[in-house]
């Protein structure tokens, strides 16, 4: 069963909650064939109202950890949740090629 349509969405959302679950735990690159898809239809299906979200940035090339992708990331995952905050973020995998200081500042400014 594929959960692609906001009804098959919201009904499994709907059988995680009444099994007492309360929270998520969303990445930025989930699917791996369509990054972010996942995030919208949870949006869609309303999670954030239900579920205390925990997401993690984009981490899928070179440079995602620069601040300015970052924030983008984090700007576009609030927008496809339809929600203007989460519990946590996480970076997920580490990005050799921006300094960690600028990710950890990125990271800590995003607060």
């Amino acid at each position: 069963m594929g959960f692609d349509s906001v009804k098959d969405a919201a009904a499994l959302l709907g059988a995680f909650h009444r099994r007492g679950y309360n929270e998520i735990d969303e990445a930025r690159n989930c699917s791996p064939h369509a990054p972010g898809s996942s995030e919208v239809r949870l949006g869609q299906a309303g999670a954030a109202s239900r579920f205390t979200i925990h997401l993690k940035v984009r981490s899928l090339q070179h440079g995602d950890h620069e601040p300015s992708n970052i924030d983008l990331s984090i700007e576009e995952t609030l927008d496809a949740l339809e929600t203007s905050a989460v519990e946590t973020i996480f970076v997920h995998v580490l990005d050799r090629r921006t300094p960690f200081e600028d990710t950890a500042g990125a990271m800590n400014n995003a607060i």
